[in-house]
């Protein structure tokens, strides 16, 4: 099957906060790239729903990335979400960070 992403997605386990509707939550990354991931995730989240991420990259001498999300899809224990924008520097540093993994 063809990729239609604009922005390719790269497998990790990678752990994330999330918060939705003023609950949080402790998840793992199953994907990601620039536009978007999936997350393991066992509560239902209405497509749609505003939620904020928050995670750490391996091996970066950074502060966690803050970004807001919006859930896409929720199905098998999995929650897929876009990404509103990541700032150049978290750019810099996912697309350093996907390149570790390949």
């Amino acid at each position: 099957m063809e990729e239609r992403r604009y922005f390719p997605r790269v497998a990790v386990e990678l752990g994330v906060k999330m918060t939705v509707d003023g609950c949080e939550y402790d998840r793992l990354f199953i994907d990601m790239g620039l536009g978007g991931a999936r997350i393991a995730h066992d509560i239902r989240i209405t497509a749609g729903s505003i939620l904020t991420v928050q995670f750490t990259l391996p091996n970066a001498l950074t502060e966690p990335i803050h970004i807001t999300a919006k859930a896409r899809w929720n199905a098998a224990n999995v929650l897929g979400v876009t990404f509103d924008g990541f700032r150049a520097r978290e750019v810099w540093l996912l697309n350093r960070y996907f390149r570790s993994l390949q």
